[in-house]
């Protein structure tokens, strides 16, 4: 009898006013899912993928499938192992959970979790009895060995890249990156209910979704070191590209396969290599698709005629990691190793080529003061008005695995013992911020995000009236409750005390 393994999603738990209906492929099990296939029966379960509505879990919100719902499926299943992604903290809560269900039904069953949280976490996961083992980096070639062993009935300690507890410790030897990226098959796409997915309307954080889409990788990576980034213990520091013959091969495949129209690269340095990434869009503008990098782009890997090229291959928009507005809180706070004039001249190419740009920023870092954090607004409201740069704004929040967590704990910036709910809420704008310095606090932040939303949300769109109908919209869409209380505090709080920012 085939080893059963039942791959699961689980649930999210977000901070209240954060709640989006988003829906998104579960892409790094469809990977793991496509190692095994051939030794094991195995089905993969997105949790996010339900009709039930969200439930309050005090000021938090439980998004998804229900407990019972998924107590059900893995009765009905019968898995011999349960792997649960634990890709970003909001998942963690509901990975607990279903650990529990898990044992609960069958104590022989084999829980192990994995993804880019477990891979900063895996110690205290295992510590606190959260699962039997952890996936750490990147999980192909790891779980196909651990599932290879469990079928020989073989110990299934003493694999790189497996975390694991016994009397002597939590024990780990890393396993070295996978180099050549072709080798890898393509995702289990089939293993999934593709209909279902598309009758969601918010996928990747998109708008009404009009075309099948599906994410895409084309590189694993980052040789960079951005302070708020933990992505290098999970992916590497070393940038690895699959060969652009691949990625299109792949894009024809999910094409012809399943009449995808519209591509998300996931990747975190989709242009680093700029000859490389020109192959591709070349490739990709017979394929007649749209497509996009919804996590962001270097404007330093780009130049004018990339950027000529990405609007023929069909790109709908540019997502910008600009960070700050204040060169030196870049160069020497955040780390991003980029300038400012490089940033402007790209998006200034982007204004003449009609390319629609978006822009990340982010405020409340270590180092940063009240004046410097005015400046990435203001910086962030001229790009507005100058070249239609579609602003959002986040507030710095100290994650698990990064340098700005190391920084906030050995200085006293955050206090002790942080949990996930204290983050998902920190990752909110609307939420409780955690890092205060002798520069700033809590309070400063706010009446900062309250300057922000005034001279973006007011100040700019009421002078244009058909943005600010659609940025209402699309606020409204996400959630009309918190979208009609802002409107309201608005106007109420039109002047609000700006003192400390003049």
């Amino acid at each position: 009898m085939s080893t059963k393994i039942l791959l699961i999603s689980p649930p999210e738990l977000r901070f209240q006013k954060f709640i989006k209906q988003t829906v998104y492929f579960p892409l790094g099990l469809m990977y793991l899912a496509s190692m095994i296939r051939d030794i094991s029966d195995v089905r993969i379960l997105n949790c996010l993928v339900s009709d039930a509505s969200p439930r309050n879990q005090g000021n938090m919100t439980l998004i998804g499938m229900t407990y019972k719902e998924i107590e059900k499926k893995i009765r009905e299943f019968k898995p011999d192992i349960v792997g649960i992604s634990v890709m970003i903290f909001p998942l963690l809560s509901g990975a607990k959970e279903i650990s529990k269900i898990c044992k609960k039904i069958n104590p022989k069953i084999e829980v192990i979790f994995g993804g880019a949280y477990t891979s900063v976490r895996y110690g205290k996961f295992l510590e606190e009895g959260y699962c039997d083992y952890c996936v750490v980096g990147e999980g192909e070639k790891t779980f196909r060995e651990f599932v290879e062993k469990y079928n020989s009935k073989s110990s299934l300690t003493g694999i790189k890249g497996i975390a694991y507890k016994n009397k002597n410790g939590i024990l780990f030897e890393p396993r070295e990156l996978i180099q050549n990226l072709d080798e890898l098959p393509y995702p289990a796409y089939d293993l999934l209910d593709m209909d279902e997915y598309y009758k969601y309307k918010m996928v990747y954080n998109n708008d009404l979704i009009h075309l099948k889409e599906m994410p895409i990788i084309s590189s694993r990576g980052c040789p960079y070191n951005c302070v708020f980034c933990a992505i290098k213990k999970h992916m590497g520091q070393r940038w690895r590209p699959h060969s652009p013959e691949y990625i299109i091969k792949h894009m024809k495949y999910l094409i012809n396969k399943f009449g995808i129209k519209q591509f998300h690269f996931l990747d975190d340095n989709l242009s680093a290599n700029p000859e490389r990434f020109k192959k591709i869009l070349k490739g990709i503008i017979p394929l007649k698709i749209r497509w996009n990098a919804p996590y962001g782009m270097r404007a330093d890997s780009l130049s004018y005629e990339i950027l000529k090229k990405m609007k023929d291959a069909g790109n709908t928009s540019v997502q910008i990691a600009i960070e700050s507005g204040n060169q030196e809180t870049l160069s020497k706070i955040i780390r991003k190793n980029t300038s400012l004039e490089k940033i402007e001249e790209m998006i200034k190419a982007c204004k003449k080529l009609k390319i629609k740009v978006g822009a990340y920023y982010i405020i409340g870092f270590p180092g940063e003061t009240i004046e410097t954090m005015k400046q990435t607004i203001d910086y962030a409201v001229h790009m507005l008005k100058e070249y239609h740069v579609s602003p959002a704004l986040y507030v710095a929040s100290p994650i698990f695995g990064t340098e700005l967590y190391k920084e906030c704990e050995e200085k006293g910036y955050v206090k002790k013992n942080l949990n996930e709910k204290d983050l998902s809420s920190a990752t909110s704008i609307d939420g409780n911020h955690l890092i205060s310095t002798e520069d700033f606090n809590s309070k400063d932040i706010n009446e900062l995000i309250k300057y922000y939303q005034n001279k973006v949300k007011i100040d700019y769109n009421l002078k244009h009236p058909i943005r600010a109908a659609r940025t209402f919209m699309h606020m409204f869409s996400k959630n009309p409750v918190l979208t009609l209380k802002r409107v309201r505090d608005t106007i109420l709080n039109r002047k609000i005390n700006l003192a400390k920012l003049k």
